[in-house]
């Protein structure tokens, strides 16, 4: 599950979702269906902290907004509130002028909606794991 953590090579680029979690779901799935979520719940705990805030990194470098709240300190906002700060119109806009995804908003806020997507689903098994 280790190898889960670990970043593949080369450049991280601007992408909004973290490049570790598909390979992160495919393990979850297997995982679930051979019945092992409960005997790896602490395990699987400590994975989804790494992946979280991975993913809160990739939405934060493609988002003003919240780019500017001081969520270095391990804090994880919930879906909502990251969601609002997010896609903030002059977030998107200021984004937009540092010319990601070519300058185009429409183009910035469809990517950080499928982040934001996988933030949630991320948050939400944090959450289950957590009980």
């Amino acid at each position: 599950m280790s190898l889960a953590k670990r970043h593949p090579g080369g450049f991280a680029g601007g992408d909004t979702v973290d490049r570790r979690i598909p390979d992160f779901w495919n393990l979850y799935d297997q995982i679930v269906s051979f019945g092992c979520k409960e005997e790896l719940a602490t395990s699987l705990l400590g994975l989804v902290n790494v992946l979280i805030e991975g993913q809160l990194t990739s939405i934060l470098k493609n988002s003003d907004s919240a780019s500017g709240k001081d969520y270095d300190s391990g804090v994880i906002p919930e879906p909502s509130q990251l969601t609002i700060e997010a896609l903030d119109n002059d977030a998107v806009e200021k984004a937009a002028k540092r010319g990601l995804f070519g300058g185009d908003s429409e183009k910035i806020k469809k990517a950080l909606v499928v982040g934001l997507d996988e933030y949630k689903k991320l948050y939400e098994l944090r959450q289950s794991l957590q009980v």
